[in-house]
């Protein structure tokens, strides 16, 4: 196994993981706020925005176990008919591509996230460029799965 390779299996532990944490944490929270409101008419005014922060960093980084596990929606219909040289080549063109978009977000998201630098939210001051951090985490650790996958990909090929 490739360093890269490794380095992509310890990014995808480490995502469920933390995906797993964030997610007991916005059922727990939401799970606090039905009780308060039901049980006691009351409201946690904080419970808005940390939802959403939280529920972001799951989104995005959930988005590369995905990866990780090759279980997007790709165009398998159109592989199938392909010879197997072909299907290779196909796969490794459609990566290049997934890893150039990739780029461009991760680039348009810091791009962001300096111009979000000193705001807050303004319920409970949670700097705004950490609502904006998932996406680029995402993008960087997605590109690790896809570039690990094309590179043995492309050692498979040669042998």
């Amino acid at each position: 196994m490739t360093a890269l390779a490794r380095i992509s299996r310890r990014i995808d532990q480490g995502a469920e993981v933390l995906t797993s944490a964030l997610l007991a944490g916005v059922v727990l929270i939401n799970g606090l706020e039905l009780a308060a409101r039901n049980l006691f008419n009351y409201s946690f005014v904080w419970a808005y925005e940390v939802n959403l922060l939280l529920a972001a960093w799951v989104y995005f980084v959930g988005m590369t176990v995905v990866y990780y596990r090759n279980a997007d929606i790709t165009v398998q219909y159109l592989t199938a008919f392909l010879p197997e040289g072909a299907q290779r080549i196909w796969v490794v063109a459609c990566n290049l591509i997934v890893l150039a978009v990739l780029a461009v977000i991760a680039w348009y998201t810091w791009v962001l996230i300096e111009l979000q630098t000193g705001f807050r939210t303004t319920g409970l001051g949670i700097p705004n460029p950490w609502f904006s951090a998932p996406v680029l985490a995402g993008a960087v650790l997605m590109a690790v799965h896809v570039a690990s996958q094309t590179r043995d990909m492309l050692r498979r090929e040669r042998r």
